[in-house]
C-alpha cells in the first residue's frame, strides 16, 4: 500500500467515525435515547432523575409523536395555512356576541371552509352541516345563499355552535368539543369522551386522547375537527415578549451572522435585553429544556393541535421539564447564551412537525403586536 493510499484509507475511517458519533448525537439528542441515558446516569449515581420521560418529551397528549424520524403531516400544515377569513374580524365578533360563543371558534370554522377567490368568497361546509346550517336561519335561506355569503353563514353557524357550548358548558373545554360536535357529530363525541373517561386516560375531552375512541369512518371528520382546533388556538396566540417587536433576523434562507454561511433560519429573531420576561403563547406542556452549543438555554412547549413553540439563547428557564403552562404565563428569561451576536430570543412555532413563520401566524390572526417604547440596539440570531 502506498503513501496516498493509507492517508486515504486514513480520512475514510475517519468520515466514518465522524458519521457515527454524528449519527449517535442525533439520537441522543432528538430521541427517547437521551432522557433514558440520564436516567440510567442519575440511577447509577444514586440521585433523582427530574428530566422529561423518554415518551412526554416526544409525544402529544394523544400519544401521537411530531418529532424527530416522523413525517411531517403536510396536509394538515396546508389546510391550516389555506384558511382564509371572509369577515372582517369586527364582523365576526359582533355575530359571536349575538350568539354568545367564542369568536376564536367560529372564525376557525368559517376559515377552515372558505374559499377566496377573485369572484369573492365562498364556503365550502359538509353536506350534513350546511343542512343545519340552513335550518337555523331564516324561512327561505337557500343553501347557495349560505354557500355564497359568509356573513350569513357565520350567522348561522354561530347559532349552531352555542347550541352546542350549550350542551358542553360544565366542561373546561367547551368551545373546543363543540367545534369537534359539528364536524363529528355529537353522539359519536360523547361516546368517545365517556370511552376515554373509562379507560382513566388524561385529559378525555381533548380531541387528541379520545381520536382513536371515535367511531369507524370517522377520521376524515376528526382530522378537519383537528385543523380547525390548530386554526383556533392560532387565533389566541400571544406575543412572546410584551413590548418587543423588532425582529433582527426573519424567517426562512439568510446568511448567518455567525458562520458567514446561507443557511435555513427556522424561526425569528427578537431584539431585546437579557433578562427580558418571556411568556407562554398558548396553554401546553413543557416537553424539553436543555442546552447546546447553537441555541444555548432552550425551552420547548407542546401545545397540543399539533403545535408547538421553542425559545432559544435564554438566560433562565423559569418553567420546569414537563410542567404544565398557562397562556400568559411566565416560562423564561431572555439571554445570548449559544451561539449568538448579542442579546435577543429566538422563537419558532412547528405545525405539525414542520417549521412555519411565526410572523404569517401572527400577522394572519391578530393585529400587529403592540409597538416597543424603546428599542434595544441588539442584534439578532441564533441558529
Amino acid at each position: 500500500m502506498t503513501w496516498w493510499q493509507r492517508q486515504a484509507a486514513r480520512v475514510r475511517g475517519l468520515i466514518a467515525l465522524l458519521v457515527v458519533v454524528g449519527a449517535a448525537l442525533a439520537l441522543y439528542e432528538q430521541t427517547p435515547l437521551g432522557p433514558i441515558s440520564r436516567m440510567a446516569y442519575n440511577w447509577a449515581r444514586g440521585t433523582t432523575y427530574r428530566g422529561p420521560s423518554p415518551l412526554a418529551a416526544f409525544t402529544d397528549a394523544g400519544g401521537r409523536s411530531y418529532g424527530f424520524l416522523v413525517p411531517v403531516d403536510e396536509q394538515a400544515v396546508q389546510a391550516i395555512e389555506a384558511a382564509a377569513s371572509c369577515l372582517a374580524r369586527p364582523q365576526l365578533q359582533d355575530i359571536a356576541r349575538a350568539s354568545e360563543v367564542d369568536v376564536a371558534g367560529l372564525e376557525a370554522l368559517i376559515g377552515a371552509h372558505a374559499r377566496v377567490n377573485d369572484a369573492g368568497c365562498t364556503l365550502e361546509l359538509p353536506a350534513d352541516l350546511l343542512a343545519r346550517t340552513v335550518e337555523v336561519l331564516p324561512a327561505g335561506t337557500t343553501r347557495e345563499a349560505v354557500r355564497s355569503d359568509p356573513q350569513l353563514a357565520a350567522r348561522g353557524l354561530a347559532r349552531l355552535l352555542g347550541a352546542e357550548q350549550q350542551q358542553f358548558r360544565h366542561s373546561a373545554l367547551a368551545v373546543e368539543l363543540a367545534v369537534e360536535s359539528l364536524l363529528i357529530g355529537r353522539s359519536a363525541v360523547q361516546g368517545a369522551v365517556a370511552a376515554a373517561t373509562a379507560a382513566g386516560l388524561r385529559r378525555p375531552e381533548s380531541l387528541e386522547v379520545h381520536r382513536a375512541l371515535l367511531p369507524a369512518g370517522a377520521a376524515n371528520r376528526a382530522d378537519r375537527a383537528l385543523w380547525v382546533m390548530a386554526r383556533m388556538s392560532l387565533n389566541r396566540l400571544l406575543w412572546p415578549a410584551e413590548g418587543f417587536t423588532r425582529i433582527t433576523s426573519g424567517f426562512g434562507e439568510r446568511v448567518h451572522p455567525v458562520t458567514g454561511r446561507k443557511q435555513f433560519h427556522n424561526g425569528i429573531d427578537i431584539a431585546m435585553p437579557v433578562g427580558t420576561l418571556l411568556r407562554a403563547i398558548l396553554a401546553g406542556n413543557v416537553v424539553r429544556i436543555g442546552r447546546d452549543a447553537i441555541s444555548g438555554n432552550y425551552l420547548r412547549i407542546n401545545h397540543g393541535y399539533g403545535l408547538e413553540s421553542v425559545f432559544c439563547h435564554l438566560s433562565y428557564a423559569t418553567a420546569s421539564d414537563v410542567a404544565a403552562v398557562l397562556r400568559g404565563e411566565p416560562v423564561g428569561l431572555s439571554g445570548n447564551t449559544g451561539r449568538s451576536t448579542g442579546p435577543h430570543l429566538h422563537f419558532g412555532i412547528k405545525m405539525f412537525g414542520r417549521d412555519v413563520d411565526p410572523m404569517a401566524l401572527y400577522r394572519g390572526v391578530l393585529p400587529p403586536p403592540p409597538a416597543a417604547a424603546s428599542a434595544p440596539a441588539a442584534s439578532d440570531r441564533p441558529r
